[in-house]
Parts: C-alpha cells; structure tokens; sequence
C-alpha cells in the first residue's frame, strides 16, 4: 500500500509539471506581415460564373514590406511559375499596408497566382490565389451516351446543334433536344450502293440501321 502511494504521489507531480509548463513553452506567433485577396473564400478561392472570363484581384499587404511581386502559378499542383513582370515592386525604404489589383483575362481554364512579398525582417512571406472557371463544355458520364459515349454540352454554341460522333462524343447545345426532327446527322461507315467498303459519312436519321 506504501508503494502504490509513493507511485500516486510522484505520478501527481509529473502531471502537474507537464501542465504547468505546458503555457510557459506555447508558441503564440503572429506574422508581422499579412497578404490577403479580397472577395475570396477561406482557402483564397474564387469562382466564376459561366461565360465570365475576367476577374479582377485585389491583394492587400498589412506590415512593413520591400518588395512586393505576382507569379504565376500551376492551378492543379500550387506551383510557383515565372515572375509577371509588370508586378514587380522594390521599396527601398520600405512600405506598410501596400494594396494593388491584377487582372485576369481571357480565362479559358482555372489560373493560379502567388503573390510573394519581403518583409523588412528579412523574411519572405507568400499567398496563393485559385480563380475557377465555370467550363462551358460539361462532361456527363459515359453511360449517358446512346452507346457509352460521353455527351458534351455547351450552349457556347449558337443555333440548334446535335451530333453523334459514332462510339466517340455526343456534341449538343443546351437547348438542342427540342430541335432534334429538325437537326439530328450521325458520322459513321457505311457501304454505298456502288462500291463494298465501308466509307464514314454524315447518316440521315431516316437512313440509320
């Protein structure tokens, strides 16, 4: 029984000493310099509605800087690219609280840029930013098709369009399915009355086997 108390007992004090120190060892660090993108969500991404291909991106840098520079960046993997030239600032004497915009455009796919900044610690500090696009072609799954093939809408396209790709894509406009009696032609092999190989060709619908 006295063993077991002198094992409570010591037990007791190294609880206490791991608890007691535990606040005197936490690291409470605040960055001396902040950059932030706003209109953004908390992982500093921003989507685009379907059709827009520009955006404007405001960045924000709190603390004492000395230089400021865009990159681009890969939007898949995050990686840094090559310096955007127009970008790049040096502050000699330094400068709190820089704020600048840089424009997106043309934006076919999702882009990426990070935003790299001196502090007058010396330290570099670092932000990225992921625009997403709202693709105009939208791929359904392959069981959609009439025989596994993957149908692409995009109503990017003007006027009725249907077409079937024969066990390709299926290529059709958002509103193409009410026009189908109208506009509906297939390519694929087919054997003509004056020869015995089989040649592609746009199919009517009435002539389709």
């Amino acid at each position: 029984m006295k063993t077991n108390s002198i094992i409570a007992l010591i037990l007791s004090i190294s609880l206490f000493g791991l608890f007691g120190c535990a606040d005197k060892y936490e690291v409470d660090y605040e960055a001396p310099v902040k950059i932030e993108f706003t209109g953004v969500d908390q992982n500093n991404r921003v989507s685009l509605e379907k059709g827009v291909a520009e955006y404007t991106a405001t960045v924000k840098v709190q603390g004492e800087i000395m230089s400021f520079e865009i990159y681009q960046a890969d939007s898949k993997t995050g990686i840094q690219g090559s310096l955007i030239e127009e970008t790049a600032r040096s502050f000699e004497d330094g400068t709190a609280n820089y704020e600048t915009t840089y424009k997106f455009t043309s934006l076919k796919e999702n882009a990426c840029i990070t935003v790299v900044v001196l502090g007058t610690d010396g330290n570099t500090y670092q932000r990225k930013l992921l625009v997403e696009i709202t693709p105009s072609v939208l791929f359904s799954d392959p069981d959609c098709g009439k025989d596994g093939e993957i149908v692409e809408t995009a109503s990017a396209y003007y006027g009725c369009y249907y077409a079937t790709w024969l066990l390709g894509r299926t290529y059709m406009a958002a509103d193409a399915m009410k026009y189908a009696n109208e506009v509906d032609f297939s390519l694929g092999d087919i054997i003509l009355p004056s020869g015995s190989e089989a040649v592609p060709a746009l199919v009517s619908p009435a002539k389709r086997s």
